[in-house]
């Protein structure tokens, strides 16, 4: 009797060994990979920054306040510097990218009916590489406008005042966990 007790004792220290591992694997597998992302949608509908307020006029009367600007204002002041469709690199990817320069100076990259897989750790970059260049070369020279809003919809992300638009070639949707791109748009002038 003594010997079956002993080896049930053992089994058990073995058997909780093996749950605390798988526990934590699975624990950490759910963490770095984000499995769960892929299947959860977050959506954006940002309409494009209005130029900021020019300074009163001397000709509106005091205490008047200049009229709001719409969405069909901010589109009447700007400018598209250049544009491109995307395409999928290691997920499908589409919309639209364009860099669009408001008349107050400021430069915003605008992604249009824009989609992807969500994904963990997700940025947007400007690259100086070519779109349909070795997809390695996005890390080359580039700068990070920030975290990815959401992986449908429309979103801007304003660049550097110091930031040259004509320096850059493609808008890159990067992971930067498994530093792979999800997905890129030629950014083409017009």
């Amino acid at each position: 009797m003594g010997l079956i007790k002993r080896q049930l004792q053992e089994h058990r220290a073995r058997a909780i060994a093996l749950v605390v591992i798988v526990v934590v694997a699975t624990g950490f597998g759910l963490y770095w990979f984000s499995p769960q992302s892929a299947l959860i949608d977050r959506r954006v509908d940002e309409a494009l920054p209005p130029p900021a307020a020019a300074p009163a006029s001397s000709t509106q009367a005091d205490g008047e306040q200049p009229a709001p600007s719409d969405e069909a204002d901010a589109e009447r002041g700007s400018t598209i510097l250049s544009t491109g469709r995307f395409a999928g690199v290691e997920h499908e990817t589409t919309g639209t990218a364009a860099l669009v320069e408001l008349s107050d100076g400021r430069v915003f990259l605008r992604l249009e009916d824009f989609e992807t897989l969500n994904g963990p750790d997700l940025r947007v970059y400007l690259s100086d590489a070519p779109a349909d260049g070795d997809p390695a070369a996005f890390e080359g020279s580039w700068i990070d406008l920030g975290g990815l809003k959401g992986n449908v919809g429309n979103q801007n992300y304003k660049l550097p005042r110091d930031a040259d638009p004509s320096d850059f070639a493609s808008a890159v949707i990067w992971c930067r966990r498994f530093a792979v791109a999800f997905g890129v748009s030629p950014l083409d002038a017009r």
